[in-house]
């Protein structure tokens, strides 16, 4: 991996045995992650509140139920949750991004790129071209739970800044690809060596659904909630450090 795309780690100043100023032994990124969420996981979890896992639950059960394109509750829920109807995009958009959803169903590997490049014809209601990205996670996340989602929150919280309206669409949509592929490889190394557990299994806990949630989907509900709550949880120093210029933020997306 490029040393563009590491969790670069934490480097401490700390006082040798002869009483001098030297370099202590580098901080664990994953461990630094799961110590600060620890520490701030009651305000994490009220930041999470019940109807986010409640209404979450009910699109899973909806889209598994069957065929969603006639599904008007499930789309009312979905547009409703992930907030489609407030990013200015037309009914034929809307209309693709269902298709698309319903088409991708059982896929255990989605092609992102392809899928931001199939609804990049639909221009928004200002006319405008635009790259959904955070839409097409949120699709991917719904077909396989294995996929986070992206967001306004997650990437703030992992210093990533979008890149609105800088460079081509290509370019753009290269950078969000990169970030998002190091973000899932950040989750992996978590879940695959159990980190966050006691936060995710005290979310299980205070929510009491009958059903564990997907651990992915544990992970997303946590960063969305300290991202929202702004809640530090990742040092500077290990935040991403990928190839996207700095940008002026939007405000935050909702769930």
């Amino acid at each position: 991996m490029s040393k563009g795309r590491e969790i670069v780690s934490l480097s401490m100043s700390t006082k040798t045995e002869a009483g001098l100023e030297g370099d202590a032994a580098p901080v664990d990124p994953d461990d630094h992650i799961d110590s600060e969420v620890t520490r701030h996981e009651s305000r994490i979890l009220d930041a999470v509140g019940p109807e986010p896992i409640a209404v979450y639950r009910r699109l899973a059960s909806e889209f598994a139920a069957g065929d969603i394109r006639a599904n008007h509750v499930f789309q009312f829920l979905f547009r409703s949750y992930y907030r489609l109807d407030n990013a200015g995009l037309t009914r034929e958009f809307k209309a693709r991004y269902f298709e698309l959803l319903e088409e991708h169903r059982g896929r255990a590997v989605i092609d992102l790129r392809r899928l931001a490049i199939e609804l990049q014809p639909f221009r928004t209601l200002r006319n405008r071209e635009s790259l959904q990205f955070s839409f097409i996670t949120k699709l991917a996340a719904t077909v396989n739970p294995s996929f986070p989602i992206y967001d306004n929150e997650v990437a703030t919280i992992f210093g990533f800044r979008p890149p609105y309206g800088q460079g081509s669409f290509e370019e753009r949509l290269g950078r969000c690809l990169e970030f998002y592929e190091w973000l899932r490889e950040l989750y992996g190394r978590l879940l695959g060596s159990n980190r966050l557990l006691s936060t995710r299994n005290a979310l299980e806990t205070r929510y009491r659904y009958p059903v564990p949630l997907p651990p992915m989907k544990a992970l997303d509900f946590i960063f969305w909630a300290a991202g929202k709550q702004r809640i530090r949880v990742v040092d500077r120093t290990i935040a991403y450090r990928g190839s996207s210029r700095p940008t002026a933020r939007r405000r935050s997306q909702s769930r």
